[in-house]
């Protein structure tokens, strides 16, 4: 049951991440995306699959971050 709650609030703050994106505030969704991965980490393991999918996640967006940043 722990796990399953603190999976649902990981998952919260990466679609906080993604408004955040879609409000074009990219440095903020970073930071946001970094928090569900560090929640996720710190209360799930570094072996987690949502931990997994979150650093997905967070790599996606900072990627395509500097790709903005380079046109």
């Amino acid at each position: 049951m722990f796990e399953d709650r603190v999976a649902v609030l990981a998952i919260a703050y990466h679609n906080l991440g993604v408004e955040y994106e879609y409000l074009k505030q990219y440095e903020q969704a970073v930071n946001t995306y970094k928090k569900a991965v560090q929640f996720a980490a710190n209360n799930l393991g570094e072996e987690h699959q949502v931990v997994a999918n979150l650093e997905n996640v967070l790599k996606t967006a900072q990627n395509q971050i500097e790709q903005m940043k380079n046109k």
